[in-house]
């Protein structure tokens, strides 16, 4: 397993974490989800480090998230987007 990082545990549709580089968890199992490691090389332990990463951003930037996805650390570029309801 992973001791560190942020897990997604759900990617709801339409919401910034459903676009394609992150896995959300199922409703079986919200724990399969990825665990987010850093953004930018930045580490994102805490769900604090990640605002503090993505905060200054501006929707349609694309950032570097190395996430861990079933045991195996890779990088994706996710372009950050809008939440449906514009918060």
């Amino acid at each position: 397993g992973v001791d560190e990082g942020i897990l997604v545990r759900e990617a709801g549709p339409g919401g910034p974490a459903h676009r394609p580089g992150t896995k959300g968890g199922t409703v079986d199992d919200p724990a399969s989800g990825d665990v987010i490691r850093s953004v930018d090389g930045r580490p994102a332990l805490r769900v604090a480090d990640l605002v503090a990463s993505i905060d200054p951003r501006t929707v349609g930037e694309t950032v570097s998230i190395t996430i861990v996805r079933g045991g195996a650390e890779q990088v994706v570029q996710v372009t950050l987007g809008d939440y449906p309801d514009g918060r």
